[in-house]
């Protein structure tokens, strides 16, 4: 199976095992993609920072059709800094709100327009 690199916004991560994450992000391509990335946990101890809610960035993955989980290579964050989210209750709650919105009504059909709408919301509440 190629590699797909789509951009993508990091909605939940829940810990699977002592290395690995169940991560669900949202993609203008294909919707809500869940999938195991296993070893991600231990990712900072190699240098590489640590996957966060609300990050924006490039996912790296091996998309099939049909699939509940998805085949994770990697994620690139980029722009915006979703620990800010952190510092204040409301933006984190409103952030939260939103994210399980998305994963509650959202199809596994892609759509660009919900993709910005979400991250331009991100981004108004980081500020």
């Amino acid at each position: 199976m190629t590699p797909v690199t789509v951009p993508a916004l990091l909605l939940r991560a829940h810990p699977w095992s002592e290395s690995s994450h169940v991560l669900r992000f949202l993609t203008p391509e294909h919707g809500v993609v869940a999938m195991l990335a296993r070893g991600v946990r231990s990712r900072a101890s190699r240098g590489v920072a640590p996957l966060e809610s609300f990050a924006r960035g490039e996912l790296e993955l091996e998309f099939r059709p049909g699939r509940d989980l998805q085949g994770f290579r990697d994620f690139r964050p980029e722009g915006g800094e979703p620990r800010k989210l952190g510092r204040d209750l409301l933006p984190l709650a409103a952030a939260s709100w939103l994210a399980e919105l998305v994963l509650a009504h959202a199809l596994e059909e892609g759509s660009e327009a919900l993709f910005h709408q979400v991250v331009a919301g991100r981004e108004e509440l980081e500020e």
